[in-house]
């Protein structure tokens, strides 16, 4: 198998995850250029594009994420529903557009009921309150942990500071209707987002300083690598709620929307991995005019522009936090909330007097 560089030239890239039951390092494996083509031979993956060609086995991969147009035969789709290989496929901004799985023997009707039911109880409102609390104090710990690298950090702990203060407002707020409360909430939300970002573009070059956020589509350099960037994690998301058994489209925090509602509800808690990402490649200096394409109104990645996003996401993804005692790679900390959800769902009594099933009391994130 080729090595990370090398092979990012040859079209695709391997990405760390976790092991397999062996102990073995898992990857993913990720397509970055058009012209690649996929097929099976002798029961490996076997990857080509022109006179190049890598073969892995099924057994180290843990998914397949098809970035950029390629070929493929219906053997490697087989074969990866066989070892339970995620196959997700993006656009060209990295927002998921499909993908294939296998159904996860978790996924009861039993528990996606209670989903429903929990979006018109009290509980419903609890899960989306905590929500856009863990999301605010998020922000707010990555601005001080930036504070703690400068020599003037007084802007920094002012936005700490700023984002805090909202972050125990939603704490407080509570509303009968799940309307109102997420009205309130959102306000909340926003406000201390636009001080976040602030904060934030002042760190940046200033020939890469942005005027405001622009999703679909990005106006700038840095807010076409921070969508790229989301939408990565929002196909990592959307595996971890399909794992869980939850329904991807019954969210708490974004319920009044087509999109799968939940994925966007549990992506809040891990956006600013994707921050921490981008904005380490700006003032590291590693941002240039090659990784983007301009035209049609709006800022794309390039190829090199993916490579350099992908490997620098990919790298924060792997490295190590700690959880109620356990060291565990961020990018898992997606399946415990998505399973902590699930797990405080089926405990949930939709009769019993109260919101909360019996637990430890510090709500169902983990």
């Amino acid at each position: 198998m080729a090595g990370t560089g090398e092979a990012g030239r040859q079209g695709f890239r391997t990405l760390p995850s976790p092991r397999g039951a062996d102990g073995m390092e898992l990857i993913e494996l990720v397509v970055t250029q058009p012209g690649t083509t996929l097929r099976v031979r002798r029961g490996l993956f076997r990857v080509e594009r022109g006179e190049e060609v890598n073969e892995v086995s099924p057994l180290r991969v843990r998914s397949l994420v098809l970035a950029a147009p390629a070929r493929l035969t219906t053997d490697v789709l087989r074969r990866a529903l066989e070892h339970n290989i995620d196959v997700l496929v993006l656009d060209r901004r990295g927002t998921p557009i499909g993908r294939f799985w296998t159904p996860s023997p978790g996924a009861t009707a039993t528990l996606r009921r209670r989903q429903l039911q929990a979006a018109e109880a009290p509980l419903g409102r609890r899960i989306a309150r905590d929500i856009v609390v863990k999301k605010l104090e998020a922000q707010a710990e990555y601005l001080r942990e930036l504070a703690r690298r400068r020599k003037d950090p007084a802007e920094l702990l002012a936005g700490a500071e700023f984002v805090r203060s909202y972050a125990l407002r939603a704490r407080s707020t509570d509303r009968p209707d799940l309307a109102g409360l997420m009205a309130t909430l959102r306000g909340y939300e926003g406000t201390a987002s636009r001080r976040y970002f602030s904060v934030l573009n002042e760190l940046l070059p200033r020939r890469w300083r942005f005027a405001t956020r622009s999703r679909r589509p990005a106006n700038d350099g840095f807010n076409a690598l921070l969508n790229y960037a989301y939408g990565v994690l929002r196909g990592k998301t959307e595996r971890a709620v399909l794992l869980a058994g939850l329904d991807p489209y019954l969210g708490f925090v974004h319920a009044d929307s087509a999109a799968p509602t939940l994925v966007l509800d549990l992506l809040e808690l891990v956006r600013t991995e994707a921050d921490r990402a981008v904005v380490g490649l700006f003032t590291r200096r590693r941002v240039k005019e090659a990784h983007f394409e301009r035209g049609a109104g709006e800022v794309r990645l390039s190829r090199e522009g993916k490579r350099v996003l992908l490997e620098a996401l990919g790298a924060r993804l792997d490295r190590r936090m700690e959880v109620r005692g356990r060291k565990i790679r961020r990018e898992d900390s997606l399946q415990l909330h998505a399973h902590a959800l699930a797990k405080k769902l089926r405990e949930w009594d939709p009769t019993a007097s109260g919101d909360d099933p019996p637990g430890d009391g510090e709500g169902f994130l983990c």
